[in-house]
């Protein structure tokens, strides 16, 4: 189980009971004191929920350097824009981390990451995993698709909007990615910015939809490297949103339905979620599959990527 998509998940819960708390909500005119509050509650709950995507991207991209290291893959043979990002593309991501880091990390972090640049040479090698998204202090939607690029998959916005539509997540992910990092920036430098919970519920459901498509692409990606496949590994062919096993398990009637990939009507419906999880679990479609569950609002609450 990937702790980056862990901590994500359980992020964006606490973004949701947050966001129905009276806390934050706006009242009357008469009640300055609540309503200031209220506003600077917001304000931290924007840059905060918009934080937690941005750690989650970086988080997952080592996670996945960590794992393409160990693939058995010599260096030679990966992509080539994988190569570039892990070796003499890596300093900049280098001398940014020296910069923000205390004097008593900087040797054992410049050792580390000279080592792992190094170790590329070498039949046996660890990926410099600060390679993508580690360069600045915040990352663009342009950090995205050059890390899914990186792994093999083509046009990466284009592709997270398609699997978006085919999960009921919506459309158009890298304009909601760019707006919700805008709101971040307004939440952070502008002082009487009064984000609404409105904004902030958009905002949550924008990280939930980035996220799981962002996280399925990758998965899928991971499994080519897994299997040595020459095709994807040599760029012949691209990896899209058509390669992606997903099942969406939604909860219509009072029931947990589970709906396989490309599925009008429910395979089995079960009383309760664990059930459904369960049989998602057992089920697996003979791929790595990616679980996809909504809530009583039919929106997409959390996810699993079954092996």
């Amino acid at each position: 189980m990937s702790e980056a998509r862990s901590q994500l998940i359980r992020r964006l819960a606490a973004l949701e009971l947050g966001l129905s708390s009276e806390t934050i909500a706006q009242k009357s005119p008469a009640e300055v004191e609540h309503n200031q509050v209220a506003a600077l509650f917001r304000q931290g709950m924007a840059v905060v929920a918009f934080v937690a995507l941005e750690d989650f991207v970086k988080r997952r991209a080592s996670e996945a350097l960590d794992k393409i290291g160990h693939c058995g893959i010599p260096f030679v043979e990966l992509p080539d824009k994988l190569k570039k990002a892990t070796t003499y593309e890596a300093f900049g991501s280098i001398a940014f981390q020296l910069k923000i880091r205390s004097p008593e990390e900087k040797e054992v972090y410049a050792q580390e990451s000279a080592g792992a640049i190094f170790s590329t040479a070498s039949e046996s090698y660890n990926l410099y995993r600060h390679a993508f998204g580690f360069d600045a202090s915040n990352i663009g939607s342009e950090s995205v698709n050059r890390f899914l690029s990186a792994v093999g998959v083509s046009s990466a916005w284009q592709n997270m909007t398609a699997l978006a539509g085919q999960l009921d997540l919506g459309l158009d992910l890298k304009g909601r990615f760019e707006s919700s990092a805008r709101l971040r920036h307004k939440a952070a430098h502008v002082p009487s910015a009064n984000i609404t919970v409105g904004e902030l519920e958009t905002l949550r459901k924008n990280c939930i939809a980035i996220s799981i498509c962002f996280d399925a692409l990758l998965e899928t990606a991971l499994c080519a490297f897994e299997r040595r496949d020459h095709d994807i590994l040599s760029g012949r062919r691209p990896l899209t949103s058509a390669d992606v096993m997903f099942c969406k398990v939604k909860w219509i009637d009072d029931r947990w339905k589970v709906y396989p990939k490309g599925a009008v009507r429910a395979l089995r419906a079960f009383p309760d979620k664990p059930s459904a999880e369960q049989f998602v679990l057992q089920k697996a479609w003979g791929s790595r599959c990616c679980a996809i569950f909504y809530g009583e609002d039919r929106f997409a609450s959390a996810w699993k990527i079954i092996r």
